[in-house]
Protein backbone atom coordinates (compact mmCIF):
# COMPACT_ATOMS: atom_id res chain seq x y z
CA UNK A 1 0.00 0.00 0.00
CA UNK A 2 3.12 2.67 0.09
CA UNK A 3 1.49 3.73 -3.40
CA UNK A 4 -1.79 4.82 -1.77
CA UNK A 5 0.72 6.54 1.41
CA UNK A 6 2.80 8.57 -1.22
CA UNK A 7 0.18 9.66 -3.21
CA UNK A 8 -2.07 11.14 0.11
CA UNK A 9 0.94 12.38 1.34
CA UNK A 10 1.50 14.59 -1.50
CA UNK A 11 0.88 18.22 -1.37
CA UNK A 12 -1.46 18.21 -4.38
CA UNK A 13 -2.99 14.81 -3.64
CA UNK A 14 -6.52 14.95 -4.29
CA UNK A 15 -9.32 11.89 -4.60
CA UNK A 16 -9.85 11.70 -8.49
CA UNK A 17 -13.18 12.71 -8.40
CA UNK A 18 -12.68 16.10 -6.44
CA UNK A 19 -12.92 18.59 -9.18
CA UNK A 20 -14.69 16.72 -11.31
CA UNK A 21 -17.67 15.28 -9.82
CA UNK A 22 -17.15 16.94 -6.26
CA UNK A 23 -19.95 18.55 -6.53
CA UNK A 24 -22.57 16.02 -7.39
CA UNK A 25 -21.07 13.35 -4.75
CA UNK A 26 -21.21 16.14 -2.05
CA UNK A 27 -24.93 16.50 -2.99
CA UNK A 28 -25.80 13.10 -2.89
CA UNK A 29 -23.91 12.58 0.62
CA UNK A 30 -26.02 15.45 1.86
CA UNK A 31 -29.28 14.27 0.61
CA UNK A 32 -28.46 10.44 1.82
CA UNK A 33 -28.14 11.80 5.22
CA UNK A 34 -30.47 14.82 5.76
CA UNK A 35 -32.83 11.81 7.20
CA UNK A 36 -30.21 10.67 9.99
CA UNK A 37 -30.31 12.09 13.27
CA UNK A 38 -27.16 14.55 13.65
CA UNK A 39 -24.86 13.95 17.55
CA UNK A 40 -22.75 10.89 18.41
CA UNK A 41 -19.72 9.53 16.98
CA UNK A 42 -19.34 9.23 12.79
CA UNK A 43 -16.43 6.78 11.22
CA UNK A 44 -15.06 7.78 7.73
CA UNK A 45 -13.27 4.61 6.45
CA UNK A 46 -10.64 4.13 3.81
CA UNK A 47 -11.00 8.27 4.37
CA UNK A 48 -8.03 9.00 2.13
CA UNK A 49 -7.49 12.75 2.01
CA UNK A 50 -10.77 13.27 4.10
CA UNK A 51 -12.95 14.61 1.46
CA UNK A 52 -16.43 13.17 2.53
CA UNK A 53 -16.05 14.61 6.11
CA UNK A 54 -15.49 17.88 4.58
CA UNK A 55 -18.64 17.32 2.43
CA UNK A 56 -20.28 16.50 5.81
CA UNK A 57 -18.73 19.05 7.76
CA UNK A 58 -22.28 20.93 8.70
CA UNK A 59 -23.00 17.34 10.50
CA UNK A 60 -22.96 17.68 13.95
CA UNK A 61 -20.64 14.44 14.37
CA UNK A 62 -18.14 13.53 16.31
CA UNK A 63 -15.76 12.22 13.68
CA UNK A 64 -13.33 9.18 13.46
CA UNK A 65 -10.99 8.48 10.49
CA UNK A 66 -8.93 5.54 9.64
CA UNK A 67 -7.26 4.20 6.63
CA UNK A 68 -4.54 1.83 5.08
CA UNK A 69 -2.50 4.36 4.31
CA UNK A 70 0.12 6.16 6.19
CA UNK A 71 -2.10 9.34 6.02
CA UNK A 72 -2.01 13.16 7.05
CA UNK A 73 -3.85 13.49 10.11
CA UNK A 74 -7.02 15.26 9.09
CA UNK A 75 -7.93 19.28 11.30
CA UNK A 76 -10.63 18.28 14.09
CA UNK A 77 -11.00 14.80 12.83
CA UNK A 78 -9.44 11.99 15.24
CA UNK A 79 -7.34 10.47 12.23
CA UNK A 80 -5.86 6.41 12.77
CA UNK A 81 -3.70 5.64 9.88
CA UNK A 82 -2.47 2.27 9.16
CA UNK A 83 -5.70 0.32 9.96
CA UNK A 84 -7.28 -2.46 7.68
CA UNK A 85 -10.90 -1.88 6.39
CA UNK A 86 -11.59 -5.96 8.24
CA UNK A 87 -9.81 -5.20 10.82
CA UNK A 88 -11.35 -1.96 12.91
CA UNK A 89 -10.26 -1.12 16.16
CA UNK A 90 -13.18 -0.39 17.86
CA UNK A 91 -15.53 -2.34 19.62
CA UNK A 92 -19.58 -3.26 18.82
CA UNK A 93 -21.86 -0.87 17.60
CA UNK A 94 -19.68 2.74 18.54
CA UNK A 95 -20.77 4.46 15.64
CA UNK A 96 -24.34 6.07 14.83
CA UNK A 97 -23.29 6.78 11.65
CA UNK A 98 -20.47 5.19 9.27
CA UNK A 99 -19.62 6.22 5.85
CA UNK A 100 -17.48 5.76 3.24
CA UNK A 101 -16.78 7.12 -0.36
CA UNK A 102 -14.68 5.05 -2.81
CA UNK A 103 -12.95 3.09 -0.07
CA UNK A 104 -14.59 0.93 1.51
CA UNK A 105 -14.67 -1.36 -1.27
CA UNK A 106 -10.69 -1.68 -1.70
CA UNK A 107 -10.98 -4.36 1.11
CA UNK A 108 -11.50 -7.41 0.74
CA UNK A 109 -15.43 -7.63 0.33
CA UNK A 110 -17.74 -8.71 2.14
CA UNK A 111 -15.65 -9.05 4.91
CA UNK A 112 -14.78 -5.65 5.11
CA UNK A 113 -18.24 -4.74 4.75
CA UNK A 114 -19.30 -6.77 7.71
CA UNK A 115 -16.63 -4.86 9.71
CA UNK A 116 -18.77 -1.95 9.32
CA UNK A 117 -21.78 -2.87 9.95
CA UNK A 118 -20.08 -4.68 13.06
CA UNK A 119 -19.26 -1.25 14.35
CA UNK A 120 -22.58 0.31 13.57
CA UNK A 121 -24.66 1.01 16.75
CA UNK A 122 -28.76 -0.36 16.38
CA UNK A 123 -30.50 2.47 15.02
CA UNK A 124 -27.55 3.61 12.83
CA UNK A 125 -26.94 4.05 9.36
CA UNK A 126 -24.67 2.89 6.65
CA UNK A 127 -23.86 5.65 3.59
CA UNK A 128 -21.78 4.12 1.30
CA UNK A 129 -20.52 5.61 -2.25
CA UNK A 130 -18.99 2.49 -4.07
CA UNK A 131 -17.09 2.28 -7.43
CA UNK A 132 -19.10 0.63 -10.26
CA UNK A 133 -17.91 -1.40 -13.15
CA UNK A 134 -19.56 0.81 -15.65
CA UNK A 135 -18.72 4.17 -14.26
CA UNK A 136 -16.71 6.64 -15.89
CA UNK A 137 -13.85 6.52 -13.07
CA UNK A 138 -13.51 3.25 -13.48
CA UNK A 139 -13.80 3.54 -17.47
CA UNK A 140 -10.72 6.37 -17.26
CA UNK A 141 -8.83 4.36 -15.28
CA UNK A 142 -8.56 1.26 -17.78
CA UNK A 143 -7.65 3.89 -20.25
CA UNK A 144 -4.91 5.35 -18.27
CA UNK A 145 -3.77 2.14 -17.55
CA UNK A 146 -3.03 1.11 -20.77
CA UNK A 147 -1.20 4.19 -21.55
CA UNK A 148 1.39 3.20 -18.63
CA UNK A 149 1.68 -0.15 -19.31
CA UNK A 150 2.34 0.84 -23.34
CA UNK A 151 4.79 3.44 -21.76
CA UNK A 152 6.89 1.54 -19.64
CA UNK A 153 7.38 -1.76 -21.91
CA UNK A 154 7.92 0.78 -24.99
CA UNK A 155 11.58 1.00 -24.74
CA UNK A 156 11.65 4.46 -23.90
CA UNK A 157 12.65 4.41 -20.30
CA UNK A 158 16.03 2.26 -20.91
CA UNK A 159 17.18 4.17 -23.91
CA UNK A 160 16.45 7.33 -22.06
CA UNK A 161 18.87 6.10 -19.35
CA UNK A 162 21.39 4.94 -22.16
CA UNK A 163 21.71 8.47 -23.44
CA UNK A 164 21.84 10.00 -19.96
CA UNK A 165 24.96 7.45 -19.78
CA UNK A 166 26.08 8.68 -22.88
CA UNK A 167 25.67 11.92 -22.09
CA UNK A 168 28.31 11.69 -19.29
CA UNK A 169 31.00 11.04 -21.84
CA UNK A 170 30.61 14.71 -23.84
CA UNK A 171 30.60 18.29 -23.34
CA UNK A 172 27.83 18.86 -20.60
CA UNK A 173 27.22 22.76 -21.44
CA UNK A 174 26.12 21.91 -25.11
CA UNK A 175 22.91 21.51 -25.92
CA UNK A 176 21.08 18.30 -27.00
CA UNK A 177 21.53 18.81 -30.44
CA UNK A 178 25.45 18.53 -29.95
CA UNK A 179 24.98 14.68 -29.27
CA UNK A 180 24.82 14.24 -33.26
CA UNK A 181 28.72 14.75 -32.86
CA UNK A 182 28.75 11.35 -30.80
CA UNK A 183 27.85 7.90 -32.94
CA UNK A 184 26.70 6.21 -30.37
CA UNK A 185 24.52 9.15 -28.62
CA UNK A 186 23.86 9.79 -32.24
CA UNK A 187 22.64 5.84 -32.53
CA UNK A 188 20.33 6.27 -29.75
CA UNK A 189 18.88 9.41 -30.03
CA UNK A 190 17.65 8.25 -33.40
CA UNK A 191 16.13 4.97 -31.54
CA UNK A 192 14.47 7.23 -29.31
CA UNK A 193 13.11 9.53 -32.10
CA UNK A 194 11.51 6.21 -33.27
CA UNK A 195 10.37 4.86 -29.92
CA UNK A 196 8.83 8.04 -29.57
CA UNK A 197 7.11 8.13 -32.73
CA UNK A 198 5.74 4.87 -32.31
CA UNK A 199 4.29 5.96 -28.58
CA UNK A 200 3.07 8.87 -30.12
CA UNK A 201 0.28 6.46 -31.90
CA UNK A 202 -0.38 4.22 -29.37
CA UNK A 203 -1.38 6.36 -26.44
CA UNK A 204 -3.40 9.59 -25.65
CA UNK A 205 -2.53 13.11 -26.76
CA UNK A 206 -2.39 14.46 -23.22
CA UNK A 207 -0.43 11.13 -21.68
CA UNK A 208 2.48 11.77 -24.64
CA UNK A 209 3.03 15.39 -24.08
CA UNK A 210 3.67 14.65 -20.50
CA UNK A 211 6.12 12.06 -20.61
CA UNK A 212 7.88 14.21 -23.85
CA UNK A 213 8.28 16.65 -21.19
CA UNK A 214 9.71 14.29 -18.96
CA UNK A 215 12.07 12.86 -21.58
CA UNK A 216 13.10 16.04 -22.78
CA UNK A 217 13.57 17.43 -19.33
CA UNK A 218 16.80 15.00 -18.73
CA UNK A 219 17.89 15.56 -22.12
CA UNK A 220 17.76 18.76 -22.91
CA UNK A 221 17.07 21.12 -19.67
CA UNK A 222 19.12 19.52 -17.28
CA UNK A 223 21.90 19.41 -19.68
CA UNK A 224 24.55 20.76 -17.32
CA UNK A 225 23.59 18.36 -14.69
CA UNK A 226 25.90 16.08 -13.22
CA UNK A 227 24.60 12.31 -14.95
CA UNK A 228 23.73 11.33 -11.66
CA UNK A 229 21.42 13.92 -11.17
CA UNK A 230 19.58 13.47 -14.34
CA UNK A 231 19.37 9.81 -14.02
CA UNK A 232 17.79 10.38 -10.78
CA UNK A 233 15.41 12.51 -11.60
CA UNK A 234 14.25 10.37 -14.32
CA UNK A 235 13.64 7.10 -12.16
CA UNK A 236 11.87 8.85 -9.35
CA UNK A 237 9.59 10.17 -12.68
CA UNK A 238 9.47 6.48 -13.87
CA UNK A 239 9.22 5.11 -9.82
CA UNK A 240 5.87 7.28 -9.88
CA UNK A 241 4.53 6.14 -13.21
CA UNK A 242 4.74 2.58 -11.90
CA UNK A 243 2.87 3.62 -8.80
CA UNK A 244 0.31 5.62 -10.93
CA UNK A 245 -0.09 2.31 -12.46
CA UNK A 246 -0.69 0.16 -8.52
CA UNK A 247 -3.35 2.41 -8.10
CA UNK A 248 -5.06 1.78 -11.17
CA UNK A 249 -5.11 -1.44 -11.25
CA UNK A 250 -6.23 -1.59 -7.44
CA UNK A 251 -9.04 1.03 -8.60
CA UNK A 252 -10.55 -1.13 -11.19
CA UNK A 253 -10.28 -3.97 -9.22
CA UNK A 254 -12.25 -2.41 -6.81
CA UNK A 255 -15.01 -1.69 -8.67
CA UNK A 256 -18.17 -3.27 -8.49
CA UNK A 257 -21.17 -5.60 -10.24
CA UNK A 258 -24.48 -5.45 -8.90
CA UNK A 259 -24.56 -8.84 -8.22
CA UNK A 260 -21.49 -8.48 -6.07
CA UNK A 261 -22.79 -5.81 -4.08
CA UNK A 262 -26.06 -7.39 -3.37
CA UNK A 263 -25.07 -10.85 -2.06
CA UNK A 264 -22.54 -8.63 0.44
CA UNK A 265 -25.61 -6.50 1.26
CA UNK A 266 -28.43 -8.98 1.81
CA UNK A 267 -25.85 -11.71 3.85
CA UNK A 268 -26.15 -8.71 6.64
CA UNK A 269 -29.05 -7.83 6.96
CA UNK A 270 -32.71 -8.81 9.12
CA UNK A 271 -36.20 -8.91 7.63
CA UNK A 272 -36.28 -4.90 10.15
CA UNK A 273 -33.25 -3.45 8.20
CA UNK A 274 -33.63 -0.94 5.30
CA UNK A 275 -31.36 -1.17 2.52
CA UNK A 276 -31.25 0.78 -0.70
CA UNK A 277 -28.91 0.37 -3.83
CA UNK A 278 -29.38 2.64 -6.58
CA UNK A 279 -26.88 4.01 -9.10
CA UNK A 280 -25.98 7.91 -9.55
CA UNK A 281 -25.03 9.67 -12.51
CA UNK A 282 -23.17 12.88 -13.47
CA UNK A 283 -24.30 16.12 -14.55
CA UNK A 284 -24.66 14.81 -18.11
CA UNK A 285 -25.87 11.35 -17.31
CA UNK A 286 -22.74 9.59 -17.62
CA UNK A 287 -22.23 6.32 -15.03
CA UNK A 288 -20.35 7.74 -11.85
CA UNK A 289 -20.86 5.40 -8.61
CA UNK A 290 -23.02 2.97 -6.63
CA UNK A 291 -24.75 4.90 -3.86
CA UNK A 292 -25.70 2.53 -0.76
CA UNK A 293 -27.80 3.41 2.10
CA UNK A 294 -28.16 1.01 5.25
CA UNK A 295 -29.99 1.57 8.29
CA UNK A 296 -29.60 -0.92 11.18
CA UNK A 297 -32.66 -2.25 13.50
Amino acid sequence: MDYWSSYWKAAHASAVTDQQWGATLAECLVELTVDIPQGGKALDLATGNGQLVRYLSHRDQQWVATDLADISAIDGVVTLRQVPLQNQPFSDAQFSLVCSMFGLEYGPWPSSLNEAWRVLCHGGSLVLIVHHENSVITQQAKKDLIDVEYFLSSGVVDCVENLIMEMGKVDTDAKFAALDNNPNARKLKQHLDGLLSRLREQVSGGFFDFQLKGVMLVLNEMMGDEVKAKLSRWQTGVGELKCYGERLKHQIASAKDEQTLSSGINGLLTCEDEFTLREVRTKDNQMLAWVIKLRKS
